[in-house]
């Protein structure tokens, strides 16, 4: 776990805006797609929790770039055809 996930690793770590573990998550890639995410530590009972949202693990490379950014920030995350940047659009504790 790198030194900036296990920074804000723990539940409650950071403002309502900042992306955590247990976090739902919108983001915009460059083409305009908007990924709805939800952060899992551990896989959610049933894999999917909301229809919107698709559970992605703090260890998956989108899971980790976003852990302790905020709205607004941009990011980068590998692919296995190459780095995706994306904007962090929204940041929620709950399902919208």
């Amino acid at each position: 776990m790198s030194e900036h996930l296990a920074q804000n690793y723990e539940h409650g770590v950071g403002d309502v805006e900042t992306v955590r573990v247990g976090s739902y998550v919108k983001l915009q890639l460059p083409d305009g797609e908007i990924l709805a995410l939800h952060l899992y530590e551990e896989r959610p009972v049933g894999g999917e929790l909301d229809d919107t949202y698709s559970a992605v693990s703090i260890d998956s490379p989108i899971g980790g770039a976003i852990v302790g950014h905020s709205v607004g920030e941009q990011i980068v995350y590998r692919t296995p055809v190459g780095a995706v940047t994306a904007v962090i659009l929204s940041v929620s504790q709950r399902v919208d």
